[in-house]
């Protein structure tokens, strides 16, 4: 199953801003609940919104560019909810900006919360959400001490006002700070989302919304930040549903009906807000942070259109200046543009037949310089013909009518003769000889890869007008010499012909014709046989795995992320192909963007070739939401794959510079597409005892904590390894695979530790099973609360157990939610780790 996918920043007009959701356009609506969990666990954003559009009559169609009625469902990673505003404004933007969608309101029926409407105003390209009023109208008292423990543990010792709930939005706390807070103060305000759940564990909240009023001098009237770890949201860059209870709650205190908002999260986001008696309305803008082409074919479409315009108008001006119209009509200064103007058209309503060109192709800067070069040379030399018929051939001397200067200027006559073969010589450069060209070369280097037969028409088309257009001239009596061109010449005429620069196709002289019918047939020729060997080329360099994952179904190949839906766990990776280069700074910003355990941004270091698909050498880094990581296995592994398996890298083996872990190698497999890494060893050399690391002990104790059957008998033995800052508790040969499983996240160990000694937290266990150990990683110091599947943990683990099973071959498993296996051997220098890796998402990101 293929599924395409939007990323969409809600409340930004700009990327890695607002409140990221991604958007799932549905041509059908019979896809399980749990499909569209995965979906959502897989894009790890708060909100993943899945749009269908509905059927306004039996016979009408449906079209997401034409429908104004959709359904809508959102889902966070664990569960779905019953409203979410940010990713309904997110597909609104979907629809109009990618499906050209021009209805004045589009309608959302959603499962719980009824229909909402989204309206764009065209005066600024916003656009205008309408949400039901959610008004927080029961007050919290002070003798409700499970709420007031919930508050004290969101704002500390901090003053509030007052603090309310909403039942209508899903019992949601509204929390009203001190007027006296600025933006950047309340922005500074700590609050750990992960000890509310420890707090309310009966679920009587959803979330907590945390208010203050704007300082009178600014121009926003109050600030919020929201909070949902009960939906796996720890807190919310932008909440549109939030609004809907802070609009009324403000508009009462406030006593305006029009208010301007900020969100002050990491990434924060502003809306304008409109309050009706029932309902609350959001102005915002959103920005679709998808695959978009540097230099997109509907460019060179309209670049087509235009130069068929010039083009009619050159030849409509020649027609009308023609004395005999019916028999002048082609004249060879117009003939590249009569070739270019048919073949434009012929192109133009070719690229609309075929589905697979109408959208975007990714071109690099030497493809996008090539691409501006031949358009402004097919312009240039419309242009040029315009002047020549405008303004030259009228004014020239010793004529009547610009036919006559054409068809009977006196040979003897050196000025016109001059004029004639050097004038317009940069008409004949540019409209005879380089616009053919160039246009092939547009056809060949442009095209939306992987090449398609479909693709290669346009040179065809350009042989089939010059025969035709040959023809035609041929019938119009244009084979005749000029007397002027050929001095003494017999079959010369004086009158004859119309060839006033020099000679076309002569139908009389079969080997001239055979010459030019040859060179141009080759032309098309050598196209296709390119084509064709480039198509088998990637034909067999692509593996079935990239196969599946290129095919477009839907069209929409190249200009949104398409999700594969297999079912298989492990643990999800982001990988950057770097065509160019990016700071570090930009680079975190994608990663947070991404909101993976891991991103990994990866680029050649061979000189030639300097290509993914053909370099042994690149350079790696790893980035978390918050942070770079010195080491990323996974991520190592699924960088791997991309290029192996997608960019059709045909080096066995390929080799990784990193920064902090020295070179990295990765090794296929042709037999299996198995992927085998080498990793350095960072053996766990430091014994941890309750008395000397008193604090370290503690991040231990809180681990215990979440499994309520273990106590401090069950740790075996604790140790650290000083390299990663990975702390290693191996825990009781009792404890079996399902008990790992049940240990809840310990989510308080940030506060224990700020990861100055620990960095990551390892747990693992013997297995008396199939597997030589089973294990799970926890590091939120770097952002990751849980990590699936972890490359660099098994670098600790490894030398470990390889000490204490005495082997170096080890099968193990890692106990997350997803979980995931792993084969390894232990080397004298470093470790061995064999697996595999789906290619579940491909795209890019326009910024």
């Amino acid at each position: 199953m293929k599924i395409p996918v939007l990323i969409v920043d809600a409340f930004a007009n700009k990327p890695f801003v607002g409140n990221p959701a991604a958007v799932c356009p549905l041509n059908e609506d019979n896809i399980s609940d749990e499909v569209l969990q995965k979906i959502g666990a897989e894009m790890n954003l708060s909100e993943t919104a899945f749009i269908s559009p509905i059927k306004e009559s039996e016979q009408s169609q449906s079209d997401f560019s034409t429908n104004s009625h959709f359904k809508i469902r959102w889902f966070s990673p664990t569960m779905e909810i019953p409203l979410c505003g940010h990713a309904t404004l997110a597909s609104a933007k979907v629809l109009i900006s990618k499906f050209g969608n021009t209805n004045e309101v589009i309608t959302f029926q959603t499962k719980t919360s009824g229909s909402l409407q989204v309206r764009q105003d065209h005066s600024n390209g916003k656009l205008l959400l309408v949400l039901p009023n959610n008004p927080p109208d029961v007050s919290i008292e002070e003798s409700d001490l499970g709420m007031m423990a919930l508050i004290k543990t969101c704002i500390g010792g901090l003053k509030y006002l007052e603090a309310k709930l909403s039942p209508y939005a899903n019992n949601c706390l509204v929390i009203r700070l001190e007027d006296s807070w600025t933006q950047s103060e309340f922005e500074a305000i700590q609050v750990d989302p992960n000890s509310l759940l420890s707090v309310d564990t009966q679920g009587r909240v959803e979330g907590i919304i945390m208010t203050c009023k704007a300082p009178d001098t600014s121009e926003l009237d109050f600030y919020s930040r929201y909070f949902g770890p009960w939906m796996g949201v720890p807190e919310d860059p932008v909440t549109g549903s939030a609004h809907a209870v802070l609009g009324p709650y403000w508009q009462a205190i406030l006593k305006k009906d029009r208010m301007k908002a900020r969100q002050c999260s990491k990434r924060g986001g502003e809306t304008g807000i409109v309050m009706a008696p029932d309902t609350t309305t959001l102005i915002a803008e959103a920005c679709l942070n998808q695959v978009r082409a540097i230099a997109p074919d509907r460019c060179r479409l309209a670049w087509h259109g235009l130069l068929c315009l010039l083009t009619s108008l050159s030849m409509g001006f020649t027609f009308y200046m023609s004395s005999e119209k019916s028999k002048y009509f082609i004249f060879l200064t117009n003939w590249g543009q009569i070739l270019a103007f048919i073949t434009y058209a012929l192109q133009f309503y070719l690229t609309f037949t075929y589905r697979g060109q109408r959208k975007s192709s990714f071109l690099n800067k030497r493809m996008k310089t090539l691409w501006f070069f031949l358009n402004s040379n097919a312009a240039v030399s419309h242009l040029v013909a315009l002047f020549y018929w405008f303004f030259i051939v009228p004014n020239l001397p010793n004529q009547t009518h610009p036919t006559e200067f054409a068809l009977g200027a006196s040979p003897e006559d050196d000025y016109l003769t001059g004029f004639q073969i050097g004038q317009i010589w940069l008409d004949r450069l540019l409209g005879h000889g380089l616009i053919p060209f160039l246009v092939w070369v547009d056809l060949l280097l442009f095209s939306t890869r992987p090449w398609r037969y479909r693709q290669c028409w346009t040179p065809v088309l350009f042989g089939m007008s010059w025969v035709l257009f040959s023809y035609i001239y041929y019938l119009l009596g244009g084979t005749g010499y000029l007397k002027h061109v050929h001095p003494g010449d017999e079959k010369a005429v004086a009158n004859g012909g119309h060839h006033f620069i020099y000679e076309m196709v002569n139908w009389e002289e079969p080997q001239t014709l055979g010459v030019v019918l040859i060179i141009g047939a080759l032309v098309g020729v050598s196209h296709l046989i390119l084509c064709s060997a480039a198509w088998a080329v990637n034909k067999c360099l692509r593996s079935p795995m990239d196969e599946n994952a290129s095919q477009n179904n839907d069209g929409l190949e190249n200009e949104e992320m398409n999700l594969m839906i297999d079912g298989k766990p492990g643990n999800p990776a982001a990988v950057c192909l770097l065509e160019g280069p990016i700071t570090d700074e930009v680079k975190q910003k994608i990663a947070a963007e991404m909101n993976l355990s891991e991103t990994a941004f990866v680029w050649p270091l061979d000189e030639s070739p300097k290509t993914f698909a053909g370099s042994k050498r690149f350079s790696l880094q790893w980035f978390t939401p918050t942070t770079e990581v010195p080491l990323c296995g996974h991520a190592t592994l699924a960088t791997s794959a991309v290029l192996f398996f997608v960019q059709g890298n045909n080096n066995q083996t390929l080799e990784f510079e990193t920064k902090f872990s020295g070179l990295l190698k990765a090794t296929r497999s042709f037999k299996t597409e198995s992927i085998e890494m080498q990793l350095p060893l960072n053996p766990p050399n430091r014994s941890v005892s309750k008395n000397d690391e008193k604090a370290v002990w503690q991040v231990v104790q809180e681990v215990l904590k979440g499994q309520s059957k273990w106590t401090q008998e069950d740790v075996k033995e604790v140790k650290l390894s000083p390299v990663t800052k990975k702390l290693l508790i191996r825990l009781s040969d009792r404890i079996c695979q399902t008990d790992l499983e049940a240990l809840e996240r310990p989510d308080g160990i940030t506060s224990i530790d700020t990861g100055d000694r620990v960095r990551g937290v390892i747990v693992t266990v013997k297995s008396p099973e199939k597997y030589d150990f089973l294990s799970r990683y926890f590091a939120p110091w770097v952002g990751i609360p849980e990590d699936p599947v972890t490359g660099s943990a098994h670098t600790v683990l490894a030398p470990y157990w390889a000490g204490e099973l005495g082997k170096k071959d080890f099968f193990a498993r890692q106990c997350s939610k997803r979980g995931g296996e792993v084969t390894l051997r232990v080397e004298d220098d470093f470790l061995r780790i064999s697996g595999n890796a789906t290619i579940v998402l491909k795209g890019a990101i326009t910024f």
